[in-house]
């Protein structure tokens, strides 16, 4: 119980003392008589008050033991929940993760192939590069050879014109 309900019955308990001495107190009546009262009524209120005391006293425990009751399954009830819910996190963590692994090895897999596809594509570029620099080296080979063979055939037809050219002038002379 909290202290706002016990200061209440402290209250009430000394009210009903205070009062109960004040009208024997202002009672006209003989001293004997007065005093006979006042113990009856003392011993009264003591046994009230041992009354009301040991009720109150039940009750308190009472509800002290029921708190602590409920305090032990609201304990219990967040704990269970408690557990239910990391356990939740731990499965969703788990999800998660697998998920990502999965995503990350597909796109592993998927830069490879693209990693693959240039690496063809650059082998087949750097290959048509080299085919094509041997025809160009053939053909530049080619009108050289074809250079050389019209230069060959004009020294030989320069040389034919000179010789004769040369007899006709040893006949001249």
């Amino acid at each position: 119980m909290s202290e706002e309900h016990n200061g209440y019955w402290r209250g009430v308990v000394t009210g009903l003392l205070f009062g109960a001495a004040a009208a024997l107190l202002l009672t006209p009546k003989r001293g004997e008589d007065l005093r006979h009262e006042i113990a009856e009524g003392a011993s009264q209120w003591k046994d009230k008050a041992g009354d009301v005391g040991s009720n109150l006293s039940q009750n308190v425990g009472q509800k002290a033991q029921d708190l602590k009751e409920q305090g032990a399954t609201l304990v219990s009830q967040a704990r269970d929940k408690g557990e239910h819910l990391l356990a939740d996190a731990n499965h969703k963590a788990q999800e998660v993760k697998e998920q990502v692994v999965h995503v990350a090895a597909d796109l592993k897999t998927k830069a490879q192939d693209k990693i693959a596809g240039i690496k063809d594509d650059a082998s087949d570029v750097a290959q048509e590069a080299t085919d094509k620099a041997h025809e160009v080296a053939e053909n530049i080979a080619d009108g050289v050879e074809e250079k050389a063979d019209d230069t060959k055939a004009k020294v030989a037809k320069a040389k034919d014109s000179a010789k004769a050219d040369a007899s006709e002038a040893a006949s001249k002379v």
